[in-house]
């Protein structure tokens, strides 16, 4: 049960990384000197200064009709209000 919580946790970053990754325009490491890991790696990141936070305005957004997905973003959100208190 506990790795499957796990396994179910670590998609769902996965999945939220993907999302947070998909307006990314181009990415050139020798700008920063820094690698960046993300799975799986976009076509294009353009890194700039700043930080995303987070918080209760923030969307978790799934695929209409994924029953899975829509489990795993409500447990994610669930997760991320807990933490807000």
């Amino acid at each position: 049960m506990k790795k499957m919580l796990l396994n179910t946790m670590l998609f769902a970053i996965i999945a939220f990384v993907m999302v947070c990754s998909a307006t990314a325009q181009s990415f050139d490491m020798s700008q920063t000197g820094e690698e960046i890991n993300i799975i799986p790696m976009p076509a294009h990141l353009q890194q700039k200064r700043g930080s995303f936070t987070i918080n209760k305005d923030t969307k978790i957004v799934v695929q209409q009709g994924n029953k899975e997905a829509l489990r795993i973003a409500k447990m994610l959100a669930t997760k991320f209000q807990k933490q807000q208190v």
